[in-house]
């Protein structure tokens, strides 16, 4: 399947910054969920009264979408979806009652059980805010329908490297996770599906990596390495050291 999640940068200039996805990877454990670097923000996308669950030590707040056909956007926090001119829809239906899907820890049922969608087959913007220029992130997303929900069969994806993730009747989904180094403080990706689906999204995660405190850890050492070379050249060019 080909479309997209396409990674674009917010700016006057209209630039981009492509998001590198991974390849699709089939959802099995708790341990899908990375912990790499440092965590900016992880939700848990669904209707009204969606709850905040852990997963793998990652707390994935709660993130409300408005009732059926009454908003094109909501936001919380720094994340953002909108899908103007249709609607965003929501689910609490997306698990299983039966095997694989309750073989999951009880707390990824819980994640994986609702997500967000679009009414009509369309494009849903993905905002992401309060991005650090020049840090490198990683973002995660999930897509789950073991309900086997016929509307919602796949959402695709294409950036620096294309990705497709699919979910039908019985099995678990998918997940994948791409990197991109911030240009803006805004960003955004699309998601769009195929054959009819709707695109839809349970959860996403957006992680600093490495974290920022690294860097800096890192640029402090890198200093300090420069400072003693420059110590000892004009040391050896007093002829305090011997040859």
């Amino acid at each position: 399947m080909i479309g997209g999640i396409c990674f674009v940068a917010q700016s006057a200039s209209g630039k981009s910054t492509p998001v590198v996805w991974s390849a699709a990877a089939t959802i099995s454990s708790d341990s899908d969920v990375s912990t790499s670097g440092t965590l900016v923000y992880a939700y848990n996308i669904g209707p009204a009264g969606t709850p905040a669950t852990t997963v793998n030590g990652v707390t994935f707040s709660s993130f409300e979408f408005p009732p059926d056909g009454t908003n094109d956007t909501v936001r919380v926090g720094d994340l953002e979806f909108s899908d103007a001119p249709e609607f965003l829809n929501s689910s609490s239906d997306f698990g299983s009652g039966g095997s694989p899907f309750t073989d999951l820890s009880a707390n990824y049922q819980t994640l994986l059980g609702s997500g967000g969608h679009t009414s009509n087959p369309a494009t849903m913007i993905v905002w992401l805010y309060g991005l650090i220029p020049t840090q490198d992130y990683l973002v995660e997303i999930w897509v789950s329908n073991s309900a086997g929900k016929p509307l919602f069969l796949n959402t695709q994806a294409s950036g620096s490297t294309p990705v497709s993730l699919s979910s039908t009747s019985g099995d678990l989904g998918q997940f994948a996770t791409g990197t991109f180094t911030a240009e803006y403080s805004t960003g955004a990706f699309l998601l769009t599906a195929s054959g009819g689906s709707l695109p839809m999204l349970n959860a996403v995660q957006l992680r600093a990596v490495p974290e920022p405190s690294t860097w800096l850890l890192l640029g402090l050492g890198f200093a300090a390495s420069v400072a003693a070379c420059l110590r000892r050249r004009n040391a050896q060019g007093l002829g305090l050291f011997a040859r």
